[in-house]
């Protein structure tokens, strides 16, 4: 899925980007908040390839993250 699409299957579960945060630095204690919370929001906008947190998200809520393009398809894509 892409970022709307997981922000909106989010919202009709009644959670928000906080709480999916909040529920992986339950999970992973030994990784500060903020490292957790941009790792997250990285994921989910595909500006990283995270695969920690993309697998976190669909082991816990079931919501598979698309991997970012890599170099080549980005290059595609602007010259397109």
């Amino acid at each position: 899925m892409n970022e709307k699409q997981i922000k909106r299957t989010l919202e009709d579960r009644g959670l928000t980007i906080a709480d999916v945060v909040r529920k992986a630095v339950e999970e992973m204690p030994g990784k500060a908040e903020s490292t957790v919370n941009t790792g997250i929001r990285n994921a989910i906008s595909a500006k990283q390839n995270l695969p920690v947190y993309r697998d976190f998200i669909f082991r816990e809520f079931g919501i598979s993250v698309d991997a970012p393009p890599n170099a080549r398809q980005r290059m595609q894509m602007q010259t397109a």
